[in-house]
């Protein structure tokens, strides 16, 4: 994909900060998209920012257990293939900074990352949002909130409320087959890890979750 091997290229300072922001600005050219809800924006965000001072954002934002159990169901029911999709992952989760620990031998069985790296992972990407883009053009939705948002969404993005799918296609990556890793893993180190790297994010947005009992996983 050209987006991650030209990503790949502004991180290992092949390219100017200058030619990174040239192929964005192309990209969006092309593109000519009103709304853009690639996952990978996450990588584009600085400039994005930078770039379009008129642009909107949406964070959509759901609890680490919730996110951490689908994340590893379709890790394991998707295995990747792609080297440019395995470089983004050790990305994200870091495996050359975390070890597994002894409560976590099910993750490493299964080839997947350590908690620390998810969990981490999840606090980073969530709060780089929050810290990056103003407040006034900053439209956190939780994503189990979706449906009851659409009026306060309507009026952030200045269309009209009828314009919002809610229901479509909102949980169309449902994972086919569970595997109930979490539950396998000590529970008292998951939540050790949770509260350490996601706690403050956690308190502020998801106060009524104390503890993965408390979500449907």
């Amino acid at each position: 994909m050209l987006v991650l091997d030209t990503f790949f290229k502004y991180r290992a300072n092949e390219i100017t900060k200058l030619e990174w922001e040239d192929f964005i600005d192309k990209r969006d050219k092309r593109l000519g998209l009103d709304l853009d809800s690639s996952q990978l924006n996450y990588l584009l965000m600085d400039s994005l920012v930078g770039m379009y001072d008129q642009a909107k954002f949406i964070l959509t934002i759901r609890d680490c257990y919730s996110w951490l159990n689908s994340y590893i169901n379709h890790q394991i029911n998707y295995p990747v293939v792609n080297q440019r999709w395995t470089r983004i992952r050790e990305i994200r989760f870091q495996p050359e900074k975390f070890v597994f620990s002894k409560f976590e031998k099910i993750l490493e069985a299964k080839g997947l990352y350590t908690l620390e790296g998810y969990l981490s992972y999840w606090a980073r990407h969530n709060q780089s949002v929050l810290d990056t883009v103003p407040t006034e053009r900053l439209f956190v939705l939780r994503t189990n909130e979706i449906s009851k948002k659409t009026k306060e969404l309507a009026a952030f993005l200045g269309v009209n409320e009828r314009s919002i799918e809610a229901n479509r296609n909102t949980h169309h990556r449902i994972a086919i087959k569970r595997h109930n890793i979490l539950s396998q893993v000590d529970q008292s180190y998951l939540e050790e890890t949770v509260e350490k790297y996601c706690g403050n994010l956690m308190g502020s947005y998801f106060i009524h979750i104390k503890s993965a009992k408390d979500v449907d996983i």
